[in-house]
């Protein structure tokens, strides 16, 4: 990974559709070795797509008129046209990168023992969401869920069009309304949304859905389409999913780590859930997780307009910028659709009200 922000690709092919493209800004970092743009026949690259695909191979795609018209056409107010009313809960995630820089020893050396036991008068607690203070996002499977390791603190039930009404906000805390009401009280602007949408809601998502090469993900009786918002920078725990997926970046940037499956030795992944890594990417601790020293992958920074082929079982780390410095709106939103149907524990998901929510 890298700081710079106006890199945008490490190792990735990125194929580049010719025509229609609205302009971009030059970016250091997309070089010619990467870039699949000759020939410059949609039919050629179209088949070049069609390998990776079927290898499993991420890669990034550029320059799709349907992804372009997404990107222009699904500004606020079409979004708060086509899905202002959809409703999820969000999770917060307080970024405190040093919560406690002055530890105190501690008095009892021996975590087994306490010097004055006391029973517990409740044997057996529900799960609960745990605050990460590192604003590291840890996932909410349905095993994360049922042992209580959904970092986050939650929120109450939030829409599209609340979240949008936030955005013109530049202030690390934010008001914003909850589901029906009005905001009592300002929050940190850290926080994730994320929830389900048809494809025939709005035009503009069902051209780019329906138009190859993101068509080619098999369908199902239910549609894996979610829209993802935030106000703020976040980081998502290493993680894969089980089933192949198309990343939109609609505004906004993010940035991907990909790692092959078989990198997984090198990452520790947990053991009480082990398609999640226990690894901080940025923060790695070598002397707890040395092999990840010698961990290989790829990345990449989405911009507007950027598709993602994200291969199921890659290990992905993600940070979300934030947009008060990298977005046209003041949020960053990304939609992401899966092949095929989600049954049990399929995906990693980073969105929870409370412990047992659904996803």
């Amino acid at each position: 990974m890298t700081d710079d922000p106006t890199l945008a690709t490490g190792g990735l092919p990125i194929f580049n559709f010719p025509g229609d493209r609205h302009e971009t800004p030059e970016i250091p970092g997309d070089d010619d070795e990467n870039l699949r743009d000759t020939p410059r026949d949609d039919e050629a690259l179209l088949g070049e797509i069609a390998t990776l695909v079927t290898a499993r191979l991420p890669f990034v795609i550029r320059g799709l008129k349907s992804v372009n018209d997404l990107v222009e056409g699904l500004g606020p107010s079409r979004l708060k046209l086509s899905f202002g009313e959809t409703s999820s809960f969000a999770n917060i995630y307080t970024l405190n990168p040093n919560p406690n820089p002055n530890p105190k020893p501690n008095p009892n050396p021996n975590p087994n023992r306490s010097p004055n036991p006391k029973p517990n008068p409740n044997p057996n607690p529900s799960p609960k969401i745990l605050r990460n203070n590192r604003g590291m996002m840890s996932g909410c499977s349905d095993v994360a869920r049922r042992i209580g390791d959904c970092a986050g603190d939650p929120t109450e039930e939030l829409t599209v069009h609340s979240i949008l009404d936030a955005a013109k906000e530049k202030t690390d805390h934010v008001a914003v309304p909850e589901f029906g009401r009005k905001a009592t009280k300002p929050v940190d602007r850290n926080l994730y949304f994320s929830a389900p949408i048809d494809v025939g809601t709005d035009s503009f998502v069902e051209a780019a859905y329906t138009s190859p090469p993101l068509s080619w993900l098999p369908s199902s009786q239910y549609d894996n389409l979610r829209l993802r918002m935030g106000l703020g920078a976040l980081q998502y725990r290493a993680h894969y999913d089980g089933l192949d997926n198309y990343v939109i970046q609609v505004d906004g940037t993010k940035l991907f780590l990909l790692l092959h499956p078989l990198e997984k030795k090198y990452i520790y992944p947990k053991r009480n859930e082990p398609r999640r890594s226990r690894v901080d990417f940025r923060n790695p601790q070598l002397n707890k997780n040395p092999r990840f020293a010698k961990a290989l992958g790829f990345w990449h920074r989405l911009l507007p307009g950027d598709v993602l082929f994200l291969p199921r079982s890659w290990w992905h780390y993600v940070e979300s910028e934030d947009p008060r410095e990298f977005s046209r709106n003041g949020y960053w939103l990304t939609l992401t659709r899966h092949a095929g149907q989600l049954r049990g524990d399929g995906l990693v998901t980073f969105c929870a009200g409370a412990a047992g929510a659904e996803q």
